[in-house]
């Protein structure tokens, strides 16, 4: 014979509680209040069929109730099964000129149309046919939607914007780094540091070497022999190279106002000397070629430089003018 559970699941003793949880076939190991909560999991899961099973029907309460819907329907079913079965009877007061007149019909009496409604009232009141109420959630969905959007197109405009300062960013360094190699100070000094390292390259005593083979200590010693060996080169080079042109470039100047040096009177001296003349500079060290090359290269920017500098103060002027 099968046990019927009722009562409270707080007021059972934990030997109750395994019973429940063995008839429920789920685990009944752990504490009271262990147990407790696994019944009221199993019974709030399974309520629909359990709430039906008379043996734990009991552990849902006196109070609980069905739902307010079908007991409304079963109501009304009833009535209406009072209501036009053969004992009830309709009483109609119809009034006189001078009294009231009591009349009693049976339902049976009543026409066709009106039978018809009152069962498709009761049709219409079926669980299947109540409309369902309006669920917030398509309301939410879309209000998400529109978050997410928005969201969406405040991150893309912030990437455009960010993708767009980088962009003017490296066009001010690049326009910066193309004005100071543009510069006829770096032109010259990128093509004097040339012909010294040349100079260096080709005639660098790799024989000379230390005695412990220190490469710091072999180096100095290289470096020494170089200059005792070279030294009258080196002065040779500086004079057609460096002095002469700087000279002729503060004495001489085709801006307005002056400059201290005018970096076209510094290149074309410079072209002048290379091609005077080897001022007794070791051709197989440094050759004529080499120089003549450099010193043209040397003019060339520097006439572009001054050709674009008279370019932008002059359309400076029509600026102002209009």
């Amino acid at each position: 014979m099968s046990t019927t559970f009722s009562g409270s699941i707080q007021s059972k003793k934990k030997s109750e509680l395994q019973d429940i949880a063995i008839a429920l076939d789920i685990s009944d190991i752990g504490t009271r209040e262990d147990l407790q909560n696994r019944i009221r999991q199993h019974l709030t899961q399974y309520e629909p069929e359990l709430s039906e099973d008379p043996r734990f029907s009991g552990l849902f309460g006196r109070g609980r109730k069905r739902s307010a819907q079908p007991q409304m329907l079963m109501t009304i079913k009833e009535d209406v099964r009072s209501v036009t079965s053969e004992e009830n009877e309709l009483v109609f007061i119809k009034p006189s000129p001078g009294h009231a007149t009591r009349q009693t019909l049976s339902y049976r009496t009543l026409s066709p149309p009106l039978n018809d409604s009152v069962a498709r009232v009761v049709a219409e009141l079926e669980p299947a046919n109540v409309p369902l109420p309006i669920t917030p959630v398509p309301s939410a969905m879309v209000k998400v939607a529109s978050a997410i959007r928005q969201d969406a197109r405040s991150l893309i405009k912030k990437a455009k914007e960010q993708e767009q300062t980088l962009l003017n960013e490296g066009r001010k360094r690049l326009a910066r780094q193309k004005k100071a190699l543009s510069h006829w100070v770096h032109i010259y000094a990128f093509t004097v540091i040339t012909e010294l390292g040349t100079i260096f390259y080709t005639s660098w005593p790799t024989y000379v070497r230390s005695d412990n083979d220190n490469k710091v200590v072999t180096f100095l010693l290289q470096a020494v022999a170089l200059f005792r060996l070279q030294g009258p080169l080196f002065g040779y080079w500086l004079i057609p190279t460096l002095v002469l042109p700087l000279l002729f470039g503060m004495l001489v100047s085709f801006n307005t106002p002056d400059q201290d040096l005018d970096p076209v009177t510094i290149a074309i001296v410079r072209v002048a000397c290379a091609f005077a003349g080897n001022w007794y500079i070791d051709p197989t060290v440094l050759g004529p070629r080499w120089r003549r090359l450099s010193a043209c290269v040397h003019v060339a920017f520097a006439f572009a430089e001054a050709i674009g500098a008279k370019s932008s103060v002059r359309e400076v002027g029509e600026a102002d003018t209009v």
